[in-house]
């Protein structure tokens, strides 16, 4: 629990720093710690959702996993609103993956329903994930990232804190 603790903690300084440089005071969420649920905050700001990354406690990630529906891909977009902090469960492939400053702190893209169109934006604290993996992940909703590819103009996906993964294979 100690690792939590201190990934918590972590966790809350590094949104503070950001959150400084990227909004205003006024729409800082609330935090707090219940047993069940994710350390973080209780309000989602759906710009930049990506900063607020998520330890769930062990309560948390099995509540994720019993009560995980698997909306389709599109409707989980178009009705974004009405699953923000749902529970959700999805396979895909691992595109990119980004490693922050801590070892277990990721951001990764997960192309779903064989499609490098169907993008979810995921924040993993856990174990490495690789470029390649088939995963089966679930996780709580945040709301929407919108981010600039490599070629061609931004998109906007659903953006994921990931409580729990399996890989299934990889391939690198």
């Amino acid at each position: 629990m100690k690792r939590r603790d201190y990934l918590a903690t972590i966790g809350l300084g590094v949104a503070g720093l950001f959150a400084g440089c990227i909004g205003s005071q006024e729409n800082s969420p609330t935090t707090t710690t219940t047993a069940g649920e994710y350390y973080g905050p209780t309000s989602e700001n759906s710009t930049n959702v990506d900063l607020r990354l998520r330890d769930f406690t062990d309560d948390g990630i099995a509540d994720v996993r019993n009560n995980a529906s698997s909306p389709a891909y599109n409707h989980l977009l178009e009705n974004i609103d009405s699953y923000t902090r749902e529970a959700v469960h999805y396979m895909g492939t691992v595109g990119q993956v980004t490693k922050l400053d801590r070892e277990d702190n990721y951001y990764f893209l997960v192309a779903t329903g064989d499609s490098w169109h169907n993008l979810l934006y995921a924040s993993w604290v856990g174990d490495t994930v690789h470029r390649g993996d088939e995963i089966t992940l679930w996780g709580r909703v945040l709301g929407t990232e919108t981010y600039q590819p490599v070629q061609g103009s931004q998109r906007t996906v659903p953006a994921l804190a990931v409580a729990d993964i399996d890989v299934e294979r990889s391939n690198s």
